[in-house]
């Protein structure tokens, strides 16, 4: 069994997304035991305030690509890989100084431990973990060591695995219930002790690459074959040189390995670096017109204040505002022209500092409207020149980096070239067929050495495997009535129809290798009866249930799992963007079930973020979840926190009151 992560506050300070309220700058979000509801609107930050809460836990690390993309999981690497540059910058890329002072804090319980974690959203860096009120840890590896065993899972990879296929019900999430490949490696992690989950890990990735290793070698092989059938002359005695040329072979795979990575880091960098300097120049370019506006709409309000006919005053204030040059003297004059500028921004004369009071109403508009007008200009001046000055700090950085990287690169292909003349001169020094048939009889000879002994210890492996699991699946066994009532539940609340679990492990080989032993892996089917079915059938996939249906199935499976494997001691469930469209006897089932799972009483914490859309789905889950009472601890509402998008500030009333119906029918009509 394992310990799931149970959230309970996530500050985000300084991030210019949410900029929150005067009273309450940024967010601070307290998650109670049950619902915590998010609301907003496209573009508001929705899908980013759930991908920090998940990027708070993983950090800058995330599965292999090979995982996340692969169309079956199983047997997939979970040897976990640093985000790259780009992916680093997230959050950063989203706001305009780059999130230099932007921080986030989650606090969390896990295993009766009480965890504080903090990082820096600019690049994901860790800044602190605090485990309880004694123990602090500011290095990373540390962390993953520590939240794994917390958790009570075999390996971070696994932890990442947790996150986004039970805590995290993501947009683009796995589904679940009919990703059979995908059980096996859920099931091994949840339901076995850690040592024995990562046994079954490692034998069977060690399985998989002699697999592999197998069939390029005997590939090979029959190349090799065919290449010294052809070959007759002896080998040559040239041991020192042929000593020599495998040492200096094997430094050049070194530095071509070490040549590929500098070449990737180059050209990330590079990328981040052309990015970030195109927005460099939009900032600059952006600054200087928000100056020129400036100029001159100060010039607008000085001409406001002189009467026709002090033409000439006008003129040479109007230079010494623009040109910082007084034509009277005809020297630079920066700290007069600042006065200047002080004065006719303020409504203050230009000449004796006296308030100004317009002769005429309609003066007084055109003035009074100036100078707001230059002070908003003051305001948007200052914006850009802070995002100019944190893109020039940025891509200073990157590219010191970029340099760095290049230079490395540069050093590297210089050594590779002057090895492959020293290779080259040793190659022609030895006689050709000699050393070509030396090298391929040896290698032939070797291969089929390690093909004979790969294909005994593969199927010797494979045996050993099936019992490894097989002693497993009695385990997981021991758990299946458990989910198979838990799910039943749940998905009996959603679905009118009836839905049930049946045990059925996925038989096949691992690997490609035709003969080896079978395993039955863990895995559980659907059946479901319909309204053309007399009794519940097999439903293999995704497409053989309603759109809706797939959605709440798989989310049953989950919560089903979560209910099983915690054993009562809770767990968090993120839901981004759930179905609403829905008719209205299930909507209020959905949102039942749902609620169901995030009693206020357990300590199971349900968050759900949606936009405002049509539906029952939102007001259905207020009633079950949100009384009046909590409604500022369990509705987190971005159309106040988040800055506004253009849609918003053109149409916020239309919002609000689009926020106003969902909550009265919600039963929250003085929100």
């Amino acid at each position: 069994m394992i310990n799931f992560p149970v959230f309970e506050q996530l500050e985000v300070k300084g991030y210019g997304l949410f900029p929150g309220t005067a009273e309450k700058p940024g967010i601070d979000i307290y998650f109670k035991p049950g619902l915590t509801l998010i609301l907003g609107a496209n573009g508001l930050g929705k899908t980013t305030l759930i991908t920090i809460l998940f990027r708070m836990l993983a950090g800058a690390y995330d599965l292999p690509r090979t995982a996340l993309d692969a169309t079956e999981l199983g047997g997939s690497s979970l040897d976990v890989r640093q985000l790259n540059f780009q992916e680093k910058a997230l959050f950063s890329n989203r706001v305009q100084d780059l999130a230099t002072n932007a921080t986030a804090t989650l606090r969390l319980s896990i295993a009766q431990r009480q965890l504080t974690i903090r990082r820096n959203l600019k690049d994901l860096g860790l800044v602190s973990v605090k485990f309880d009120t004694t123990e602090v840890l500011t290095d990373e590896k540390e962390y993953q060591a520590k939240i794994s065993s917390l958790s009570g899972v075999p390996s971070f990879g696994d932890w990442l695995l947790l996150l986004r296929h039970m805590v995290f019900y993501f947009e683009d999430r796995r589904e679940l219930v009919w990703d059979r490949s995908a059980q096996r490696h859920i099931f091994r992690t949840m339901f076995l002790p850690p040592q024995e989950a990562q046994e079954w890990y490692r034998r069977e990735r060690d399985i998989l690459s002699r697999d592999t290793r197998y069939r390029n070698d005997s590939a090979a092989l029959n190349r090799l074959k065919k290449r010294v059938a052809s070959s007759e002359k002896a080998a040559g005695n040239e041991t020192s040189l042929r000593a020599e040329l495998v040492s200096l072979r094997k430094l050049q795979e070194i530095d071509e390995e070490a040549q590929s990575k500098l070449v990737d880091d180059a050209d990330d960098l590079d990328i981040r670096r052309h990015a970030l300097r195109k927005s460099l120049l939009s900032g600059e370019l952006d600054a200087d017109k928000s100056a020129r506006a400036l100029e001159s709409e100060k010039l607008l309000l000085l001409k406001n204040y002189f009467p026709t006919e002090k033409q000439t005053a006008q003129y040479l204030y109007s230079l010494l505002i623009a040109q910082n040059y007084c034509a009277v003297c005809g020297n630079e004059a920066t700290s007069a022209a600042e006065q200047l500028a002080a004065r006719v921004t303020d409504l203050k004369c230009v000449v004796c500092e006296s308030d100004l009071t317009p002769e005429s109403s309609s003066l007084e508009k055109v003035i009074s409207f100036s100078k707001e007008k230059v002070k908003s200009l003051y305001g948007e001046l200052r914006l850009n020149k802070e995002r100019v000055s944190a893109l020039k700090k940025e891509y200073d950085s990157v590219s010191g980096h970029y340099d760095d990287v290049a230079t490395r690169l540069v050093d590297t292909r210089a050594a590779i070239a002057e090895r492959i003349k020293q290779i080259s001169r040793i190659e022609n020094a030895l006689p050709q067929d000699d050393e070509r048939y030396v090298k391929e009889k040896s290698e032939l000879s070797e291969l089929r050495k390690t093909l004979d002994g790969d294909k005994v210890e593969l199927f010797s492996l494979a045996t050993s495997f099936k019992i490894l699991v097989d002693q497993a699946n009695t385990k997981i066994l021991l758990n299946s009535s458990a989910i198979k009532n838990a799910f039943a539940d749940f998905a009996g609340g959603f679905l009118a129809e009836r839905a049930q679990l049946k045990w059925s492990p996925e038989n096949k080989s691992l690997g490609q290798i035709s003969g080896t032993t079978k395993v039955d892996f863990p895995a559980f089917s659907l059946e479901m009866s319909g309204s053309n079915f007399t009794a519940p059938t097999l439903r293999n996939g995704p497409g053989a249930v309603s759109e809706s249906q797939r959605e709440f199935i798989d989310l049953a499976f989950r919560m089903a799992l979560i209910h099983v494997a915690s054993e009562g001691t809770g767990g968090s469930l993120v839901i981004d963007a759930p179905e609403s469209s829905l008719d209205a006897f299930f909507v209020k089932r959905a949102a039942n079930v749902l609620c169901r799972f995030g009693k206020s009483d357990s300590n199971n914490r349900l968050v759900v973020a949606s936009n405002l859309v049509d539906g029952q789905l939102l007001p259905e889950m207020i009633k079950n979840g949100i009384s009046t009472e909590e409604r500022d601890l369990r509705l987190v509402n971005l159309l106040d926190v988040a800055i506004p998008t253009a849609a918003l500030r053109e149409n916020r009333p239309e919002y609000e009151e689009e926020l106003r119906k969902v909550l009265a029918s919600g039963g929250l009509s003085e929100y």
